[in-house]
């Protein structure tokens, strides 16, 4: 058998695009640092666009070409991945799945290290009683240390983010000479996502610029549908939810003047891109670690503490007591729509 390549790196981060989006400015610095490494990066074959722009990095897709991603596939992919006689494996996921490859014949032959998901003191700041509220390390930092580990420096700085990648052609998003403004309203949850009724008060706020063109990002039919009828409802205002391809869309958000997210994978993707991301908080907080990438604390816009004072109430926003959906609903609009005025200033 060859002997493994010191310039051979497997990284393991199957989902979820937030997640994905948050390794891109790891890997940039890694890259930077350590520019002779070549990166194998495993992930779900839906977020290669995300990944495939990183020079020097090849991704291997989670699914296997009929989309299996069952154990068969697993091990599959593990004889796949050992088959590159990498120097080292770094596991940014810690699930069961990766889990399962660290104990596959030949996986101890090969250097492991795997992330540190901090459940302790995240438990600490999301509980009922006796919460720690303090923030916490962050999760591009969390990723750093795990190839730190592995004998690999490196510094993440905020000049680690992607360039702007150029438009499809034919693409009209509006006067040429707007400014675009992104907007992902929705997230997974009910306590992540920004109430209909206050996403038209903002969109009353924003469309009226003339100077401005407001990019609506999301999907599913009834996200869709409400784009659709924004869409038609205000001006200067488009929906991007089924009309590009990853690639596509991820070209339109590289070259946003600035995103408003949730905590959601838009602003982790527009981050990775050096945009400004105006970030909307409800029943999750940044200080859990996972605010996008190179963004001041000001650009986080949180739930009032005052009013809900159990905020953050989980990590992902999947569990929060009753009434507290509301949460995100305690930033209200105008607070949104004179953070965007001011970053627009700038």
């Amino acid at each position: 058998m060859a002997k493994p390549s010191d310039k051979t790196l497997v990284v393991l981060r199957f989902s979820a695009l937030g997640d994905v989006a948050m390794c891109v400015p790891v890997l940039l610095a890694l890259k930077r640092t350590h520019p002779h490494l070549n990166l194998i990066f495993v992930t779900k074959g839906r977020f290669l666009p995300v990944i495939a722009a990183i020079p020097g990095v090849r991704v291997i897709p989670l699914e296997s070409e009929n989309g299996n991603s069952g154990l068969p596939r697993l091990f599959s992919l593990g004889f796949q991945i050992f088959r590159t006689n990498p120097a080292a494996v770094a596991d940014l996921h810690n699930v069961l799945r990766t889990k399962l490859l660290r104990v596959m014949p030949g996986s101890w032959l090969t250097p492991w290290r795997h992330l540190d998901k901090g459940r302790a003191e995240k438990a600490a700041l999301t509980r009922e009683e006796n919460k720690v509220f303090a923030p916490l390390m962050s999760g591009h930092e969390r990723s750093a240390e795990v190839f730190r580990k592995l004998g690999y420096s490196l510094q993440v700085e905020a000049s680690d983010v992607l360039p702007a990648r150029s438009l499809p052609e034919g693409i009209n998003l509006g006067a040429e000479e707007a400014k675009l403004i992104g907007l992902a309203p929705f997230a997974a949850h009910a306590g992540k996502s920004y109430p209909p009724a206050l996403v038209e008060e903002l969109l009353g706020l924003l469309s009226g610029k003339a100077d401005c063109n407001i990019l609506l990002f999301g999907g599913g039919k009834k996200e869709t549908d409400l784009f659709s009828r924004w869409e038609s409802q205000y001006p200067n205002v488009q929906s991007m939810a089924g009309r590009f391809s990853m690639s596509e869309e991820l070209a339109v958000i590289s070259n946003l003047e600035l995103m408003i997210s949730m905590d959601s994978g838009n602003g982790h993707l527009a981050a990775m891109f050096g945009v400004p991301v105006v970030s909307v908080w409800g029943v999750t907080h940044p200080y859990a670690g996972f605010a996008p990438f190179g963004q001041p604390d000001s650009n986080s816009l949180t739930a009032d503490r005052e009013q809900f004072p159990l905020v953050p109430t989980s990590v992902y926003g999947n569990t929060y007591p009753e009434g507290y959906e509301q949460a995100i609903a305690s930033v209200n609009p105008a607070q949104i729509a004179g953070k965007v005025a001011e970053l627009l200033r700038q």
